[in-house]
Parts: structure tokens; sequence; C-alpha cells
């Protein structure tokens, strides 16, 4: 199965989130990208496929798949961060060699407009204006 990774918006952004929202930010930040029938591609390399879905908080399942695994010291945080989720992007990743590269713009724009958390097989992210960065790290 290909990797997962799952975003949890945690804010109540008056502007709803869902496909054409996420296309056209990322046609902003590079024309090459683009969301059509729920798959994620880079000019002619596709990424993966991409769903956001309006959720009402669920901390108890996430805790389980999201917050039971992260470290101790940080997991109050992240469970606060889970309790008030209000959208979940999830994307099945097809793993290519530039992969990483051709994500983090995605991962950064919602981060830079939205209050949440990054979810992948490695850890947990939060990002910043710039990148996204490591918050924590599965062990």
């Amino acid at each position: 199965m290909p990797p997962r990774m799952t975003f949890f918006v945690a804010d109540a952004s008056p502007v709803p989130l869902d496909l054409e929202t996420l296309n056209a930010l990322l046609k902003h930040v590079d024309p090459a990208y683009r969301i059509v029938w729920n798959t994620l591609a880079y000019g002619k390399e596709i990424h993966g496929l991409i769903d956001v879905r309006r959720t009402e908080p669920d901390p108890e399942g996430w805790e389980l798949s999201v917050g039971h695994g992260a470290p101790e010291e940080h997991r109050a945080a992240v469970l606060h961060l889970l309790k008030k989720a209000t959208a979940v992007v999830e994307l099945q990743v097809i793993p290519l060699e530039n992969s990483e590269e051709r994500l983090l713009p995605l991962w950064t724009a919602l981060f830079d407009r939205h209050q949440g958390l990054l979810w992948k097989e490695d850890g947990i992210y939060c990002g910043g204006a710039d990148a996204v960065s490591r918050l924590l790290r599965f062990e």
C-alpha cells in the first residue's frame, strides 16, 4: 500500500477547504500543479490520490492512530489539535524519486493558511511560513 499522509485542519476558517480550493492554491504556487478527479499531479507526474473532507472532531479514533504514537511530552499538544480538527486532507502518495520535493508546496501552503498538523508514517509535523519542519518523530 502506498504511504499515506494526512493533514488535520484545526481551525474554523471561513473559506471551506475542498479540492477546488486546494487546486487553486497549488496553481498559485506553480501552474504545473493540478488536481483532477482526486489525482494530484505536477506536470505529467502523478504524485497521489487526494481527498478533502469536513469532519466532526474524533479525538478517540485519531488518538489511536495518530496521538497514541506521539512521544509522551508532546501527546497533549497533538491531542489538542486533533480535538479541534474540522477537516482532513488525505493523500495516498505514489512514491517517485522527487515526491518529497513536489509535495512540500502542498503542505507549506496548508500550514501558511491553517492551523493543523501533518501526520505521516515517520512522524508528526508542524509548519512555518518557509517550510514544513519536523515536530515529532516516531521511534
